[in-house]
């Protein structure tokens, strides 16, 4: 059935009410958007999707997993001399320009390709109706991560308070949040080479992931993480990261380190079964890379090989991945401090880890 509508402008367009005055709506607004055309099915999904991010509206849409880009608050993290396509939603005949003093480039279309070396470049977006918002990239020399985690990319709140949301760097929507303030660590300035981190205390404190995607089967993957103030006391297993299903051997991949062993050991432990690694944990930083190709583990501890380990995994996405804890968030608590953690969806090849490794230890000032 279709419907014809006839209507005039000669009654200005109202807000709060009926064209008559009548009907007065009794509430807050925060945004109202009119076209003078019928947007398109996929335009009206992006639209709705970039005010559900933009307002922080819980919506069931799959490509509401996708943050929106258009907001100056946004930076794109993108490898050197790689390209990348700005996806806008919401807007309608942009015109692109680079900011005054950034390297790179940017065509008619939007297509952005990165300087030759790390930095920032910003490119400035026009609208129809005039109005301009900036676009930043974070211009990097190594590979980025499916899900990246910075302490240093956290904003708005101060030294010592709890951390219930750490932001997804990588710009895949990977975000993770606290189950309850409670359980949330907190963030501290100022820890690492004078950067901060997000402080665990061994009890509860944990975030879990939004999304369940990950590599599953036997899948090849990359896990990277920055510690420091990590407490080998006890004879707990502590969970740096985890996610997969049960305690099965091959079902479950992560991060941990177990402590009050001979020697103390960094590296993966598949359930309690089977642990990979052989150097102690300390109070001072250590920088963890942990890779899997389809049939053998390697750990790699401040850029230098620590040990490997074969096994067939067939990792199940049952849970969410879990930051500082077990894959059900109920144990394995991490008692130390996080400064950065990398999940890449591939086996990095020897050269794209040791670029990995070297950026992360200058950062931190780990020998």
């Amino acid at each position: 059935m279709a419907i014809t509508h006839a209507t005039s402008t000669v009654v200005g367009f109202k807000l709060g009410s009926a064209v008559s005055g009548s009907n007065k709506f009794s509430g807050d607004i925060a945004e109202v958007i009119a076209y003078s055309s019928a947007l398109t099915a996929d335009d009206r999904d992006k639209l709705f999707c970039y005010l559900a991010n933009k307002y922080d509206v819980k919506v069931k849409n799959a490509f509401c997993d996708i943050s929106p880009i258009g907001n100056d608050s946004i930076v794109i993290p993108i490898k050197v001399l790689d390209n990348h396509t700005i996806s806008l939603v919401g807007e309608i005949s942009p015109t692109y320009s680079m900011a005054s003093g950034s390297l790179g480039t940017v065509n008619s279309v939007g297509l952005f390709t990165a300087m030759g070396a790390a930095g920032s470049a910003s490119v400035l977006i026009e609208d129809v109706d005039s109005s301009v918002f900036t676009i930043n990239f974070d211009v990097v020399e190594h590979e980025i991560p499916t899900i990246w985690f910075k302490a240093d990319a956290i904003s708005g709140i101060s030294d010592g308070s709890v951390v219930t949301k750490w932001a997804d760097s990588s710009g895949n929507g990977y975000d993770s949040f606290a189950s309850a303030s409670t359980k949330a660590p907190i963030y501290k300035e100022n820890q690492l080479n004078g950067l901060p981190v997000v402080r665990f205390d061994g009890v509860d404190d944990f975030l879990a992931t939004n999304k369940e995607t990950y590599v599953n089967g036997t899948g090849a993957r990359t896990i990277v993480a920055v510690i420091t103030n990590a407490n080998d006391s006890g004879t707990d297993l502590r969970l740096i990261a985890e996610y997969g299903t049960t305690w099965n051997a091959t079902q479950l991949y992560g991060l941990s380190y177990r402590t009050g062993v001979s020697p103390y050991e960094v590296g993966n432990i598949y359930g309690g079964s089977t642990f990979n690694g052989g150097t102690a944990p300390s109070a001072s930083a250590m920088l963890l890379v942990i890779q899997y190709d389809g049939s053998d583990d390697y750990l790699y501890v401040n850029g230098a090989f620590s040990g490997s380990n074969s096994v067939v995994l067939n990792t199940v996405s049952w849970s969410s991945l879990k930051i500082g804890s077990n894959h059900t968030g109920n144990g394995g608590f991490f008692d130390g401090d996080i400064a950065e953690f990398m999940y890449f969806d591939s086996f990095l090849t020897s050269s794209q880890r040791q670029a990995l490794e070297a950026y992360l230890q200058t950062k931190y000032g780990i020998n």
